[in-house]
């Protein structure tokens, strides 16, 4: 199964394992609780991710529904729209990720980074988004490749191109119900992307539900209108009291 050798189900069987931590008396949470998952941004691929395997990771887990915000569940949109961006040195962090799940392929993923490229990759493993400011914002990717084409020039070619394949969300429908967050305004986050996982989801029989925020875009590259997107997380309250409810009736 693919989801053994992925990125998104690292982030997916993490986020499932964390419920079942949690699911402790210890902790002051029966061990019998039902369970929602819930995020936005990298959080909201983490939550998509966990819904679409659930079922086969942890059937005994009661999972009632998933809140997915603006989750990104195309790593080729985010290169696009996030090269050159705020924090657009983030590139190292999916790189590294790929060199970790994939470590065959080191050398080629590495082969495409100049000498400042490469940087960047060992600089990121010390950061958090907190580090926006030393991660060399606004810098496009051009300046970071041996011959000066952008990052999403070599989504394409292998092994880019299964690392992305296998990341991709909308593979897998979730059995519980699902509420999906977007702002048309976005400018990290490509709405269109999410609007194709939302697709092949129900295309697969998924329960999804769609909160769209209909805010402009407004400078973009600085994460503005990802950020403002998260006001979606006022309707996800709401909704998942709704399904939790109805749990007990």
């Amino acid at each position: 199964m693919s989801w053994v050798f992925s990125e998104s189900a690292a982030l997916g069987t993490s986020m499932i394992d964390m419920a079942r931590v949690a699911r402790n008396p210890r902790f002051g949470v029966s061990a019998t609780a039902p369970v929602a998952f819930w995020g936005y941004s990298e959080g909201g691929f983490a939550a998509g991710s966990a819904a679409e395997l659930a079922a086969s990771y942890a059937p005994e887990l009661p999972v009632f529904a998933a809140f997915a915000g603006a989750p990104a569940p195309d790593l080729a949109d985010l290169a696009r729209l996030g090269d050159g961006s705020l924090l657009g040195g983030g590139v190292g962090w999916v790189v590294n990720g790929f060199i970790a799940a994939y470590p065959q392929h080191r050398d080629a993923f590495l082969s495409v980074f100049n000498q400042l490229g490469r940087s960047v990759l060992r600089d990121v493993n010390s950061y958090c988004v907190f580090d926006v400011m030393r991660m060399l914002p606004f810098v496009p990717t051009t300046f970071y490749t041996k011959d000066g084409r952008p990052i999403r020039a070599y989504l394409d070619k292998e092994p880019f191109r299964t690392a992305v394949d296998e990341q991709r969300l909308g593979r897998v429908a979730p059995k519980m119900p699902v509420l999906v967050s977007q702002n048309r305004g976005d400018d990290v986050v490509d709405p269109l992307g999410t609007d194709r996982m939302v697709r092949s989801w129900r295309a697969k029989g998924a329960d999804v539900t769609v909160e769209t925020q209909h805010l402009p875009l407004f400078l973009p590259g600085t994460f503005f209108g990802h950020g403002i997107g998260m006001v979606g997380e006022l309707r996800a309250l709401s909704w998942l009291n709704e399904k939790a409810a109805a749990l007990g009736r």
